[in-house]
């Protein structure tokens, strides 16, 4: 609900990151949504963020301690301040590395395509701008996993959570990845 929150407000998607004059990014989407997340306290927590400066400046490193408990699965034990929901970054995905994505943009329909996974014994600070990187390499899996059994939770691009099988085809689970690769996947093939 907050990545639509975010598209009603803003008229895209988040992107991946906020970024310097120089292209280096700086904080997280997980940051650039919370004023979308309809819980107590963060809007107040997002109002607090330096948006123009890295997620571990002095200032936003402090910050990463109040992560909000939707950024932790009940399943993973992970370290404080770590989340193991991620994005899968690069081109012709929700998240593309240069710019955002619309409504408009997604052609292959919001229910059969990913916006976020999960990924077993993270290490990333949910404020940190890390996430998975979406090209030739990405393989079966693609550095999603969970202590589910069989699979892990993924949200699509319609607000959704599907339960994706560890065993789907490497094509399949290519193009529920892309927004308007065109491939044709019928929900039962994940």
């Amino acid at each position: 609900l907050a990545m639509h929150g975010y598209h009603d407000k803003f008229g895209s998607f988040p992107p991946p990151a906020t970024y310097d004059t120089d292209g280096q990014p700086l904080v997280s989407w997980r940051v650039l949504i919370l004023p979308c997340i309809d819980l107590p306290d963060t809007k107040e927590l997002f109002a607090q963020f330096r948006l123009d400066e890295p997620w571990d400046s002095p200032h936003n490193l402090p910050l990463a301690d109040e992560m909000p408990e939707v950024y932790r699965c009940p399943s993973d034990s992970l370290p404080p301040r770590t989340t193991g929901y991620v994005a899968a970054v690069g081109d012709g995905t929700y998240f593309p590395p240069h710019g955002t994505v619309r409504y408009t943009d997604v052609k292959d329909g919001g229910a059969l395509t990913g916006m976020v996974g999960e990924r077993l014994s993270s290490n990333i600070v949910w404020t940190q701008p890390d996430d998975l990187i979406f090209d030739d390499q990405f393989t079966h899996g693609g550095g999603f996993s969970s202590a589910h059994e069989g699979g892990w939770q993924m949200l699509m691009g319609d607000g959704t959570v599907r339960f994706v099988t560890e065993n789907i085809d490497r094509r399949v689970y290519r193009s529920i990845m892309t927004v308007a690769g065109g491939e044709p996947v019928d929900e039962d093939d994940f």
